[in-house]
């Protein structure tokens, strides 16, 4: 009796583990650890370890937790399920898109290679070209899997980069007219803070690095627009995402730069005829409506400064490799 209860105790335990490990609950698994260490080795009906439900459910916490298990993650590491599916194989599944919400499609991909790439690292070199029992290796799987959400990415990116390429070439003649229309007398009059030939060498620097941020950001999104690849692919949506993102940082530095310095010192320098008030009232709104632009683009900035990090550090570390580096540096996901 008491070993049929002891049998039943750890089968539920088990149970909890992997239902921990699928909803990333890292509290239940570091006590289950401290309680019987080798059920860690456990398997479920379909031969999935620990490590495999914890890929097959992008949990990344969950992850970096075995990862640090030494002996026990290098156990977890070879074994294959039933149908010949080791860790890479499933890395290269595609994750559900409930887990995400409503996704974006670009962003998404980017993560699902993250995620195949920091698996690959782990696995010895025979798992990256082992086949499953429908005889695909891992990165067969990988491409077959994400073929699909290749294309809404780029159909994605190019939508995104038109929009913007109508917002930079907004800016880019905006800043050209004020360019030829602010008045360029020489006069040595006092304003507000500063002489006026500072107000005029601070619009002109400010709208002429606006100006070329925004040229810059065009060709960034120019380049997403036009085809340099006919048939979408992983490392195709790679580089639109990393050339649209370096758009998307450029753009929001001309706006800030347009939007406070260039507008300040144009209205300073054409209404030189107002009190002083008037021209403070003026930079508080200037301020106030671009801090405003900054608040309402909150999640899209957030996103756009994540995926930098990780762009820098993908790019950063093959840079680095090649010149004879060895960085080791946690993996960083956009969950």
């Amino acid at each position: 009796m008491r070993k049929r209860t002891r049998v039943l105790q750890s089968e539920k335990t088990t149970e909890a583990m992997f239902r921990a490990a699928k909803s990333g609950n890292i509290m239940v698994l570091k006590f289950i650890f401290n309680y019987n260490p080798n059920l860690f080795m456990e398997v479920n009906p379909q031969g999935q370890n620990l490590l495999h439900i914890t890929i097959s459910n992008r949990q990344i916490s969950v992850f970096r937790l075995i990862l640090h298990k030494g002996a026990y993650k290098n156990m977890l590491v070879l074994h294959v399920d039933r149908e010949g599916y080791n860790i890479l194989h499933l890395a290269g599944m595609l994750a559900a898109e409930e887990r995400f919400g409503s996704p974006i499609h670009q962003f998404l991909i980017h993560s699902e290679e993250l995620w195949f790439r920091e698996v690959e690292k782990i696995v010895p070199p025979i798992y990256k070209t082992m086949e499953n029992e429908k005889l695909m290796t891992p990165k067969k799987v990988f491409y077959m899997e994400h073929k699909e959400l290749s294309e809404k990415a780029i159909t994605e990116l190019k939508g995104i980069a038109s929009n913007f390429l109508v917002v930079a070439a907004l800016l880019v003649s905006i800043g050209m007219s004020a360019l030829l229309t602010i008045k360029t007398n020489n006069t040595s009059g006092k304003h507000l803070i500063f002489e006026e030939n500072i107000w005029y060498i601070i619009f002109l620097l400010s709208v002429g690095v606006g100006v070329s941020l925004c040229v810059v950001s065009m060709h960034c999104f120019t380049s997403v627009i036009l085809p340099s690849s006919w048939s979408p692919n992983i490392t195709c949506v790679n580089s639109s995402l990393a050339r649209i993102t370096f758009g998307y940082l450029f753009i929001y530095a001309s706006i800030g730069i347009l939007g406070i310095f260039s507008t300040i010192s144009g209205v300073i320098l054409v209404y030189t005829f107002l009190p002083n008030w008037i021209f403070y009232v003026i930079v508080a709104c200037c301020g106030i409506s671009t801090a405003m632009f900054y608040v309402f683009l909150y999640c899209s900035l957030l996103l756009t400064v994540r995926l930098t990090l990780a762009l820098c550090q993908k790019y950063g570390v093959m840079m680095l490799t090649k010149l004879g580096f060895e960085i080791s540096w946690e993996p960083f996901f956009l969950d």
